[in-house]
């Protein structure tokens, strides 16, 4: 993520909206004028375009940042106004009951398109799956499904076998699936920290804290931190303060050990985090 500068000072609102549009408007068109350069290079072209989407996703995230205080600030200052709750949801990323606006139709139908052309695509076959079981369009994820698997003998076929089951209501598959998954966790880090995962969406926080510690002791170096902060936010949600404080002192070793990160942005979010459950 991009890291700019004054987002957390006590500048004024305004101000501070005002130094983020330049800091952007300065060195946006320089990065896109540099990653534009490598691109004439026909060898270099696809990955200029990756960079550049992670660039305009980065700048998008940093206005989200900044949509989220704004609109925290706006919903106190209206008494509750309807459109600056609305507003706030947005940008923090809330639930969508409107069909129209949370289906996603063309995403699917552009991967559709794509891994039919690139039928041995894993990781846009599991995105397309992803996509398709959370639409419910559970007819096309089975036949789907059967293309990833003749490609994939991992835990991750069981694994879109249980979340199809678990989307169509078939709990005896479900658990059968689960059951799976389970004798399978010993087999790749990936498919403990899954369980944890789906033990976390289940409720039983006690077997998915288990499945993610499992999942980062089996992981090689360099870990991610991906189990700590799970374990964090699990222990925020059922207020266990001490808990989370020592999740996230976890998340900062395993940053500073397996990932050489000492300072920056990512690291002050931890801190203030636990500054904040103190």
């Amino acid at each position: 993520m991009l890291e700019l500068p004054g987002l957390h000072s006590q500048d004024s609102l305004k101000d501070e909206v005002e130094q983020v549009r330049r800091y952007l408007a300065r060195f946006v068109p320089q990065l896109e004028q540099q990653l534009k350069a490598i691109g004439e290079d026909p060898a270099m072209t696809g990955r200029t375009e990756t960079l550049l989407a992670k660039l305009y996703n980065s700048q998008a995230e940093q206005y989200r940042m900044l949509a989220v205080e704004h609109g925290k600030i706006a919903v106190e200052k209206t008494g509750g106004d309807r459109d600056a709750i609305s507003e706030l949801c947005n940008a923090w990323g809330s639930y969508v009951p409107d069909w129209c606006v949370r289906n996603h139709h063309a995403l699917i139908e552009w991967l559709s398109d794509y891994c039919g052309r690139n039928p041995n695509n894993r990781a846009a076959l599991m995105w397309l799956l992803d996509n398709l079981i959370d639409d419910r369009r559970l007819a096309e994820a089975r036949q789907w499904l059967e293309k990833l698997a003749a490609l994939d003998d991992s835990f991750r076929t069981p694994m879109y076998r249980y979340l199809i089951a678990k989307a169509d209501g078939d709990r005896d598959e479900a658990e059968k699936q689960l059951g799976v998954l389970e004798s399978l966790a010993d087999s790749e880090w990936c498919c403990a920290t899954t369980l944890g995962d789906i033990y976390t969406q289940r409720q039983d926080y006690d077997k998915a804290i288990a499945w993610y510690r499992k999942g980062q002791e089996l992981q090689p170096s360099p870990k991610y931190t991906d189990s700590a902060i799970s374990i964090a936010h699990i222990c925020e949600i059922r207020g266990d303060r001490d808990g989370a404080i020592e999740a996230y002192r976890e998340q900062l070793r395993l940053m500073r050990e397996e990932w050489g990160i000492v300072s920056g942005e990512e690291r002050d979010e931890v801190e203030r985090a636990i500054q904040r459950l103190r």
